[in-house]
């Protein structure tokens, strides 16, 4: 590690843990002030309950609540409570992964990688204990995760419980020295008590062993079984072969999506007599596109040239959906790729910026993928995305749909009055807009200059 690198990661530590800290006690002051005014400074368990369901909305730390309950409680007895109440509440963020689970996560796992899906949920049991029993990731998204993957419920709730017990034991041998109420023999007990929860891993690890097999074995296999797998799903179907004087449309597919997810709009231009690129620009797993926006532009730009030098063509359209118009609108006003191509068709594209991108930005996700941090609503991408005037030759034609929850209505417009024509599909939604047959039609209309519909009034630039 460099030492200006080893430099900013040991502040960044000191500053990480200074804000937790902070945000500690303030969840521990508001978990105080809640117990008394549920008059909780007996011994019932109802005030801890009803802290415990509302602890997911405040993203109380686990150890906060524990440390609340142990204030009235024995130590032993503490973290016992604490782990039944911690398991209760789990539901929560595990009913809230499943309802967006139900409508985007499973059905886009389903379709990439279902091989992988069957796998984890064969193997659900360990994956809930091993996260349970991890510090990370934290108590509320290990939750949502579980909940998007849709585990089943008793097992979801019982390898809660047991693998939460040790972090519940800790917090609460913690708080008891704290207090000078920690008894040796109680220690020894909940020394005891984390030792047969972690024992099932013991076991575990050591069977593995013996059949050289241990469990970061597995992670890693895993994972090379999933990398495997959408190599083998996304494998390019045929070569792009240039059609003599005919303009080719290359199709940009949106954040976290493949090639695969405009094969509706490539089969259908296809039989039209239209030649089509789609393009991967690569991201996570090689694959699904997670890339940042000026770094993928910058790969277009790379790979355009190469196909226009090899196939002889000067000219073309682009055809992009959700995060792959802002990739063709930075290359078209930033990169000079106006030269090349005078066209835009986007579909879902969200010139305005996601809100939805602050949930992956708080997650372990955040620290990876630089594109959501650029999606944000008027984050510094935006800001110079929409500095400067566009190319005069540039025809922008826009799909926007009232249903779209990511580029709603007039936020997937860019630049508002310089459209050429912007198409509304508020039956379709933001996933579905590319498998719409009204909007397949349009695009045909689009391409063969025979758009009917009526446009907007395009003002002087």
């Amino acid at each position: 590690m460099k030492p200006q690198t080893g430099r900013y990661f040991y502040w960044g530590s000191i500053l990480c843990l200074t804000l937790f800290s902070i945000f500690w006690w303030i969840t521990y002051q508001f978990g105080q002030w809640l117990l008394l005014s549920l008059g909780g400074e007996g011994k019932s368990i109802l005030p801890f309950l009803v802290l415990a369901l509302l602890r997911p909305l405040c993203l109380m730390p686990v150890t906060a609540f524990v440390f609340l309950m142990s204030e009235h409680f024995g130590l032993l007895v503490s973290a016992m409570l604490s782990s039944v109440l911690l398991a209760i509440s789990a539901f929560l963020p595990f009913f809230l992964g499943d309802f967006f689970g139900r409508k985007y996560v499973r059905p886009w796992l389903h379709a990439e990688i279902p091989k992988t899906t069957q796998l984890l949920l064969d193997n659900q049991l360990k994956l809930i204990f091993f996260l349970r029993s991890a510090v990370l990731p934290p108590f509320e998204i290990s939750s949502i995760y579980l909940g998007e993957i849709k585990v089943r419920k008793l097992p979801f709730f019982f390898c809660t419980l047991w693998g939460i017990i040790p972090e519940c034991l800790l917090g609460a041998s913690l708080c008891h020295a704290y207090f000078g109420k920690l008894d040796s023999w109680e220690l020894f007990i909940a020394i005891l008590c984390a030792a047969i929860v972690y024992s099932s891993w013991f076991h575990h690890a050591i069977s593995a062993k013996r059949h050289r097999r241990s469990f970061w074995h597995e992670l890693r296999a895993l994972y090379y079984f999933a990398a495997y797998e959408v190599k083998l799903h996304h494998e390019d179907r045929h070569l792009y072969q240039h059609q003599g004087d005919k303009v080719p449309v290359v199709l940009l597919h949106g954040f976290f999506s493949t090639q695969k997810s405009l094969q509706a709009i490539e089969n259908h231009l296809e039989q039209a007599g239209f030649p089509v690129m789609s393009l991967e620009l690569g991201g996570t797993l090689g694959v699904f596109f997670t890339r940042g926006i000026k770094e993928s532009a910058s790969l277009f730009d790379h790979i355009m040239k190469r196909q226009m030098e090899r196939h002889g063509f000067q000219k073309f359209h682009i055809i992009a959906h959700s995060k792959g118009g802002l990739v063709a609108a930075w290359w078209l006003s930033k990169m000079s790729g106006s030269r090349y191509c005078n066209r835009l068709i986007t579909l879902g594209t969200p010139f305005a910026g996601v809100w939805h991108a602050w949930l992956i930005i708080l997650s372990p996700f955040g620290f990876f993928w630089r594109s959501v941090w650029q999606m944000r609503p008027n984050s510094r991408f935006f800001r110079e995305l929409n500095e400067g005037s566009l190319p005069t030759n540039l025809e922008l034609y826009h799909f926007v749909s009232d249903q779209d929850f990511l580029a709603r209505g007039e936020r997937g417009v860019w630049r508002k009055g310089f459209e050429k024509a912007t198409l509304r599909l508020d039956h379709s939604g933001h996933f579905e807009m590319v498998h719409d047959p009204q909007a397949l039609q349009n695009l045909l209309a689009i391409l063969r200059q025979d758009y009917s519909g009526t446009p907007g009034e395009r003002r002087k630039r």
